[in-house]
């Protein structure tokens, strides 16, 4: 068994869904959380602004350390989603369908017609 395992996860506000290697999908009741804490970047969406960072939590509030170096703080309560990178890029292409083709070039080559 490996010792590693890939974790993703995803929210509505409503409940966080876990995704694990190991047990696979976990879903717990948003409600039920006491505490987050995560080691890389998660997105998380709070009063319809969307902050990219680690985060802890800090008595009731969540804690988003962004990249820009301000801390993203706000109440537990105000969070209405959570994606991991993954499941970021995941939403993200189902936004812009193809655009997995990004940087590829096509030539097309008409033939006048021969009347």
């Amino acid at each position: 068994m490996a010792t590693r395992s890939r974790l993703d996860t995803k929210s509505d506000g409503k409940v966080l869904v876990i995704h694990t290697d190991a047990a696979g999908d976990l879903t717990v009741k948003f409600d039920a959380i006491q505490s987050i804490t995560s080691a890389g970047d998660l997105n998380i969406t709070l009063g319809g602004k969307t902050a990219v960072g680690p985060v802890t939590t800090s008595g009731t509030d969540v804690v988003v350390a962004t990249r820009a170096g301000t801390p993203v703080e706000a109440p537990m309560s105000s969070i209405t989603l959570v994606r991991s990178p993954a499941e970021q890029a995941a939403y993200e292409k189902t936004l812009h369908p193809g655009s997995d083709r990004a940087g590829q070039a096509a030539s097309i080559w008409l033939r006048p017609d021969r009347r």
